[in-house]
């Protein structure tokens, strides 16, 4: 969920959530009040704006091209905003700074599964 387990995001969405709460549960990586998302002129853009200012590390979530609610952050990421799907693309994003590392990451498909060897190869 782009937002808090407690909010309904879109607000058309308030049956199904509720829907799903009462057969399973609800889970989100994100605090309990939280939206992600940044229309064209908001808030949070002028915040990414005295980041960078900063040499601080900007970062944005993805939205739907199609929801001018998303713009803003869509338009970060195209600026250069680091683009954050997991919480690995947050490690990857700040961890050269701290120190930290992952190792190579798996990006299968976008790079070529490991070859299989060939009769050849398995006899040498």
């Amino acid at each position: 969920m782009a937002s808090g387990s407690d909010v309904a995001y879109p607000p058309e969405n308030a049956s199904l959530m509720g829907e799903i709460a009462s057969h399973g549960v609800i889970v989100s990586e994100m605090s309990p009040g939280t939206v992600v998302e940044a229309a064209p002129c908001s808030g949070s853009l002028t915040t990414a704006r005295l980041a960078a200012e900063q040499g601080r590390e900007a970062m944005a979530v993805p939205g739907s091209p199609l929801d001018s609610r998303c713009r803003g952050t869509n338009n970060l990421i195209r600026l250069g905003a680091a683009l954050i799907q997991i919480a690995d693309d947050v490690i990857e994003a700040l961890g050269p700074m701290l120190g930290w590392s992952l190792g190579e990451r798996e990006m299968w498909p976008f790079r070529a599964p490991p070859s299989v060897p060939t009769d050849d190869a398995k006899l040498a």
